[in-house]
């Protein structure tokens, strides 16, 4: 959880949060901290939720990124694909135990997106408290593009975020997305940052992809650097509140490329349609936080969107940032934040 704390100590830097005031992200440390704020107006910082259907194969995919010995367990049987309805209810229950504490501490809510607020409303469809949608912003002066020339040949670098709370299969489907790059002669790595559970390394290690670089976790003062090497910012995930990791990259004039069913494609469409790939939100979506119930992906429409993006490098970098500029710089974050705490703070003392 090093990125929401990381966020809510630049709001604090930033006056965001006055001091009668405290912002909890839906974590067990934060939901403690607001049962012993002594009459401080509590807001809810929330993303996104962790569901899944209770098969064996997706509680052994949970398992699995925890306990590296299982990571070469792979059943096979058919068997292992059925769902226990009510073990369903109580995992997910558990898993989002920290969302529904804050909800009912709360005495309002800021949602990092509008799928998470779609999201967390059809799960508590019972919890009215004054809301509002703000985006996470970033320090600009930190993250920054780099005014280096690129070369006319040269192979080109995409990033993509890994993380043990954000199902893998879209992780393959982006390796998927860069073979039929190489294949096409657009000669591309794909650089991988973040956790990577046991069994998806050795799963990528086994198909010999010598165009997949895997970086662990990089300190926030070396990040920027990180970004700036890349051409793009590939984000498949399905359903994805609005991480830190996409506004960074934009912040560095590194284009992203997203589905449109993320919170980041919401900030993306208000200046450009071609760098999100449509895909439709089904009536009760829950089931797709869980790795078997997201929906494959279109390859080659992805292909398409990313190699239009890399033939013209500059105008999409400039637009990047312009994006970043406009909406997502860290001050105009926490003005908003320091506007909606102070307004929920005067309703709840009327």
């Amino acid at each position: 959880m090093r990125g929401p704390q990381i966020f809510l100590n630049k709001l604090i830097a930033n006056d965001g949060i006055p001091a009668d005031c405290i912002v909890c992200n839906p974590t067990d440390h934060d939901v403690r901290l607001a049962r012993i704020s002594n009459n401080k107006t509590i807001i809810a910082r929330l993303d996104g939720i962790h569901t899944i259907k209770a098969s064996p194969r997706n509680i052994l995919g949970i398992l699995r990124q925890h306990f590296a010995h299982l990571s070469n367990f792979t059943p096979t049987l058919s068997a292992l694909k059925f769902e226990v309805p009510l073990a369903s209810a109580l995992i997910n229950t558990v898993r989002n135990r920290a969302n529904t504490a804050l909800l009912k501490l709360a005495d309002g809510v800021v949602y990092q997106s509008k799928v998470s607020k779609f999201l967390h409303e059809l799960i508590w469809p019972n919890v009215h408290l004054p809301s509002t949608v703000i985006y996470n912003g970033t320090d600009l002066s930190h993250f920054s593009p780099t005014s280096s020339t690129l070369p006319s040949h040269r192979i080109f670098k995409v990033g993509i975020s890994a993380n043990p709370f954000r199902p893998f299969k879209r992780l393959h489907h982006a390796i998927d997305i860069i073979n039929q790059l190489n294949k096409r002669g657009v000669k591309t790595q794909l650089l991988i940052l973040g956790n990577v559970d046991g069994a998806t390394a050795a799963t990528i290690h086994k198909r010999d992809l010598f165009y997949c670089n895997f970086h662990k976790h990089i300190a926030n003062a070396e990040l920027p650097n990180f970004l700036r090497q890349l051409d793009l910012f590939l984000f498949p995930s399905f359903m994805d509140p609005c991480p830190n990791s996409t506004i960074e990259a934009l912040a560095c004039g590194i284009p992203v490329v997203a589905s449109s069913t993320c919170g980041i494609a919401e900030v993306i469409n208000n200046y450009t349609s071609s760098w999100c790939i449509n895909e439709a939100i089904p009536p009760l979506p829950l089931e797709l936080c869980c790795e078997a119930g997201i929906p494959d992906i279109d390859v080659n429409q992805w292909a398409d969107c990313v190699e239009a993006i890399l033939r013209n490098p500059y105008e999409n970098k400039h637009l990047a940032r312009y994006m970043a500029n406009s909406c997502l710089d860290i001050r105009i974050t926490a003005t908003k934040y320091r506007e909606f705490i102070l307004q929920t703070a005067e309703m709840r003392t009327r």
